[in-house]
């Protein structure tokens, strides 16, 4: 195929009476993991590692959808994906007819490739989120996700059985090995688009109190008076404040030796030891808090709906 062609695409083949049924096990990890709106906090970084695979943040880049409206572009693949993790043999035969068709212009030399890089990241950054902000999965969990859920996921999506492996260690080794080699780098293309996956940052003025006199005790108790001796001073833009997007992002990339390698070539400068404290207190309280939280907030929209529709088709067996 050359680039601008076309391909036809088989079906998902649904097997007889399946097409209602839901398409994953309900009881699997693949559900279990990406059911927890806390397995998302791991996406920035499969999204920065997919950009530091040239030929995709090449492609990207051809469609400017990212500039456009990255929250836009991100939240809609991201729905496509949880669509076909909870939805029926039927809801995924159809997504995956319309990503297939989006990805029918990718030069097929490349697309095994491309379509493994961006899948590998997409496991690494569900159980990387999964594990830094609700709770640790055991190797066999792991290796659960990716053989009964991720590879049949993507295999829908034309990957080849043998382009992704079949354990953790074996998902890492992969990983970390092109990050390593130098297979991968980062493009000005990558650069380019970096912030809007990080959804960039905020420029804050640069400001400047005093109150004359200095402040005495017995000021606390005449607020009014203090306030005519305090004098204000707004500079032009200086210190930037962290978008919270980045703030995770790094954050749990300097977790890891390669990925950091990885933040390094972007060009982002590391947390500094007040931030990375913050960073480390917000993980530890997200951990803390998840077995506390209501449904709605704990679990995404779609997984509740999910378990719903699977609760009825239970009880009318």
């Amino acid at each position: 195929m050359t680039e601008g062609s076309t391909e036809v695409h088989p079906p998902l083949q649904i097997p007889p009476g399946m097409e209602n049924q839901p398409r994953f096990n309900p009881d699997g990890a693949m559900r279990m993991v990406n059911m927890e709106m806390g397995a998302f906090g791991g996406g920035t970084v499969a999204l920065l590692l997919q950009l530091y695979n040239p030929a995709v943040a090449h492609e990207l880049n051809k469609t400017g959808k990212l500039e456009d409206n990255p929250i836009s572009r991100l939240h809609a693949n991201a729905v496509d994906g949880i669509k076909m993790i909870f939805g029926t043999w039927k809801d995924n035969q159809a997504i995956a007819a319309k990503v297939n068709d989006q990805h029918a212009r990718i030069p097929a030399a490349m697309k095994q490739e491309h379509l493994a890089w961006v899948g590998a990241t997409l496991i690494y950054g569900s159980i990387l989120g999964y594990e830094t902000f609700v709770g640790k999965l055991s190797d066999a969990k792991k290796d659960e996700y990716i053989k009964e859920g991720a590879k049949p996921l993507f295999q829908q999506l034309d990957l080849e059985p043998g382009s992704l492996p079949d354990s953790y260690e074996g998902l890492e080794e992969y990983i970390f090995g092109r990050i390593r080699s130098g297979r991968y780098r980062v493009t000005d293309e990558a650069k380019k688009l970096a912030p809007y996956v990080l959804l960039s940052q905020t420029l804050l003025p640069d400001v400047h109190a005093s109150v004359e006199g200095g402040v005495k005790k017995s000021d606390l108790r005449r607020p009014r008076e203090l306030l005519r001796r305090v004098t204000v001073d707004f500079k032009a833009p200086g210190e930037i404040l962290m978008s919270p997007a980045k703030l995770i992002t790094l954050g749990l990339m300097q977790q890891n030796e390669a990925l950091d390698q990885v933040g390094r070539e972007f060009g982002f400068q590391r947390l500094n030891a007040p931030q990375a404290r913050v960073f480390d207190l917000f993980a530890s309280g997200v951990r803390k808090a998840v077995p506390h939280l209501p449904g709605r907030i704990r679990y995404h929209k779609l997984a509740r709906l999910a378990q719903k529709r699977d609760s009825q088709i239970e009880k009318a067996a």
